[in-house]
């Protein structure tokens, strides 16, 4: 699957929208998606989290 100028291997990824970055945006694949979020939250408590389903 293409993402802007790169591949992505994966169709259940977690993108990540920030302002101060030359492309704004960033998407990982963890293998444990729950858990990834969760140490996301700990470590950074203001970060929003939205889910989408399709």
């Amino acid at each position: 699957m293409y993402t802007g100028y790169r591949i992505l291997s994966s169709k259940d990824a977690i993108e990540f929208f920030y302002k101060k970055a030359l492309l704004r945006s960033v998407k990982v694949s963890p293998e444990n998606k729950e858990l990834f979020i969760s140490e996301i939250k700990k470590r950074c408590p203001r970060v929003k989290v939205h889910d989408l389903i399709f």
